[in-house]
């Protein structure tokens, strides 16, 4: 499973995990509700007709709008977000009757970084 953002990072991993495994990926693009207008079109039709990668795209911005309603810390936005893609990956999968062993998407070591605290310290949590 493949989760496709459509920025730069997820956008090479994609051709990449499709030309390395083919029929085998599935990737999942996400509607949060919070993307610019056109992206969710514009994507489906990149990867979807252009590269001809299984693509499915989900719209779970009522989910996510939802979630984040009246929220304004950052670091609780940052957890919400993360937890709910997680959940529509999952939901998607047994929609498909599918499991998947593992998770592509494009993050780079920096993301990684600023998403995990080294001991407990709260500088390292930059997002």
């Amino acid at each position: 499973l493949l989760g496709l953002s459509g920025g730069v990072d997820s956008s090479v991993a994609a051709p990449l995990l499709h030309k390395a495994i083919g029929k085998q990926l599935t990737s999942v693009f996400v509607d949060n509700g919070l993307l610019r207008k056109g992206e969710r079109e514009y994507v489906r039709d990149l990867y979807g007709k252009h590269f001809h990668i299984d693509l499915r795209v989900v719209d779970a911005s009522a989910l996510f709008l939802r979630r984040l309603k009246g929220v304004s810390d950052p670091e609780t936005k940052r957890k919400i977000i993360g937890r709910t893609f997680v959940e529509v990956f999952e939901k998607t999968l047994k929609d498909l009757g599918r499991t998947a062993e593992f998770l592509g998407q494009g993050t780079l070591y920096p993301d990684v970084i600023e998403s995990v605290s080294i001991q407990g310290n709260p500088a390292s949590l930059i997002k």
